[in-house]
């Protein structure tokens, strides 16, 4: 037999193969590579694995239909799994928690204690007024089953003295599906200037319902007024995929592991099972090729006809290693989200101390960069804003954007969020005195790290050391009184 040899290029991988033809051996045949990597092979037994491998760009691969589908899928698990669910109140939880994140300004030779102590008031009296805590929850959440998330800021004369409100806005309405005349700056519902940065964004006003049949046009929104919560994993990636996209897959198989596994037991649960006979059958009774169905009433026993047995159905599979399925599934879940099994589950009954430690202090840096995103795009861009609004309104904080130019991120601040429940606040405060001792830390850094302000802390010991002053002064002249004529001055 003739052997014949030809090679073309693989479209997904760019490497060469090398295919047999009219020869008993291409069914074996592996596609070579053009170099010495076994990762880069193309072979029939991990074609399949690689048929969707391209090399396209960020916006290309989270484009608009994907991201699509992966929000509806991304939350219909988020609304209907109870470890999607939870991910997320975790993530709410943890991140913004109860309080939210508290401003936090230095005293500077500009911003005296005074004049701190005005700016930061102003500030948290507008967060209530906008309930901004709860839309930074929401936002959070969302970066798990939308990946993204959008507050847009308007003008509302109902808050006094700062007349700016902020909305959350769905990922989905801003685009520019079915505007014409977009050039290569617009990428889905987003302009970018010639140096990369927003200027327009092109925001959907109602929210677009599947059911109605009418034309919606994006209206334009400066960037001033739109802000963007995202965190690309790649590059010229501008729009943002679900966290849980990557455990979609494995959350889909844990729900269907426990319905058969719920099934099998229910099946066996009715007393089901088939009809057997080692011999030959009575010929009263069906044939083989007929269907038999006996529905027993509960409490009763039941007749076999003369010449057969019943086996009953049993529940052996998936049950049997049903719980180890669910653990392996949960920790890669886990993994992918950046959170401990025992968090999903809320069950951390597997653990001894040291491994629990050791997971809460990887997911923890996980959380800390979730933060630093939350004060990169939305904390510092919304208090820069703000500043504009209350110097308009407000001469100390027109004073204050004065002195720095008239660029509110030019102000020295500090954004303090919750610190996180120690597991063992012993050992810590142990730590920390070591620290403390040896000149490696201060007390406020310990205390920024406990989510606390110093100077807060160092008044009120302040005025509990008063207190407890004039209550021993007084104490002390009453027993002096008490001794009769001593006379006793108190030196306060």
């Amino acid at each position: 037999m003739i052997e014949t040899l030809y090679t073309n290029v693989c479209c997904l991988s760019g490497v060469y193969e090398t295919t047999y033809v009219n020869d008993n051996r291409k069914n074996n045949a592996e596609i070579m590579a053009s170099g010495m990597y076994d990762a880069t092979a193309t072979t029939p037994k991990n074609r399949e694995h690689w048929r969707w491998a391209t090399d396209a760009d960020g916006d290309e691969i989270a484009n608009e239909s994907e991201r699509r589908i992966a929000r509806i899928r991304c939350r219909y698990e988020f609304l209907n799994n109870g470890y999607a669910r939870n991910s997320v109140r975790i993530w709410k939880s943890h991140i913004i928690g109860k309080r939210g994140p508290q401003l936090k300004i230095p005293v500077t030779d500009v911003i005296t204690k005074q004049i701190k102590d005005h700016l930061e008031w102003q500030f948290y009296w507008w967060t209530l007024k906008t309930g901004l805590v709860q839309k930074l929850r929401m936002m959070t959440g969302a970066l798990l089953y939308d990946g993204e998330s959008f507050l847009h800021l308007t003008h509302d004369p109902h808050i006094f003295p700062v007349a700016m409100n902020a909305e959350v806005i769905d990922a989905k309405n801003i685009t520019n599906n079915g505007m014409e005349g977009m050039d290569e700056y617009t990428i889905d519902g987003i302009h970018f200037d010639r140096y990369g940065h927003p200027d327009i964004y092109y925001m959907l006003q109602r929210v677009p319902n599947p059911n109605m049949n009418y034309n919606l046009q994006p209206v334009e929104v400066p960037a001033w007024g739109m802000l963007h919560l995202v965190d690309p994993e790649l590059p010229q990636q501008h729009r943002g995929m679900p966290v849980l996209l990557t455990v979609l897959e494995k959350i889909a198989q844990l729900r269907r592991w426990d319905t058969y596994s719920l099934g099998a037991a229910e099946q066996a649960a009715r007393l089901s099972g088939v009809l057997q006979t080692s011999g030959t059958p009575d010929i009263s009774t069906p044939r083989p090729n007929q269907t038999l169905v006996m529905a027993p009433s509960p409490g009763n026993l039941m007749t076999i006809p003369t010449g057969w047995t019943l086996q009953q159905t049993k529940a052996e599979f998936p049950l049997n290693n049903h719980g180890d399925f669910v653990q392996s599934q949960l920790t890669e879940i886990g993994a992918g989200i950046g959170t401990p099994r025992g968090m999903l589950q809320s069950d951390c009954s597997g653990y001894n101390y040291s491994s629990w430690r050791g997971e809460k202090q990887t997911y923890w840096s996980t959380i800390d960069v979730q933060k630093d995103i939350l004060e990169t795009t939305i904390l510092n861009p919304l208090f820069h804003r703000f500043m504009f609004y209350l110097a308009g309104v407000d001469d100390i904080a027109q004073k204050v954007m004065r002195a720095h130019g008239w660029d509110g991120d030019r102000i020295n601040k500090v954004w303090q969020f919750a610190a996180p429940e120690s597991a063992d606040p012993v050992h810590d405060a142990q730590a920390d005195e070591i620290k403390l001792r040896i000149g490696t830390t201060s007390r406020a850094r310990i205390c920024a790290a406990n989510g606390e302000e110093y100077e807060e802390i160092v008044d009120e010991l302040k005025t509990e050391n008063a207190m407890q002053l004039n209550t021993f002064t007084e104490e002390v002249a009453a027993a002096f009184r008490g001794m009769g004529n001593v006379s006793y001055v108190n030196p306060c």
